[in-house]
């Protein structure tokens, strides 16, 4: 039940940062992609997070 639980708060947690993000990057335009930008980072970050310990549509399909 905890792997479960688990499951569903990292699903969560890295959509809803994965939207914040996405939602930031298309207000600022151009300038959240840069290089060197801290939005890139974060985007490039959160990418690597949603596919770390399962990939996120394997999960929806699981749970």
């Amino acid at each position: 039940m905890q792997a479960r639980e688990a499951t569903m708060a990292k699903l969560m947690a890295t959509a809803s940062a994965q939207e914040a993000i996405e939602s930031v990057i298309q207000r600022w335009e151009g300038a959240g992609v840069q290089t060197g930008s801290e939005l890139k980072h974060l985007y490039r970050e959160i990418s690597a997070l949603r596919i770390y310990e399962g990939v996120t549509e394997v999960q929806l399909l699981t749970y």
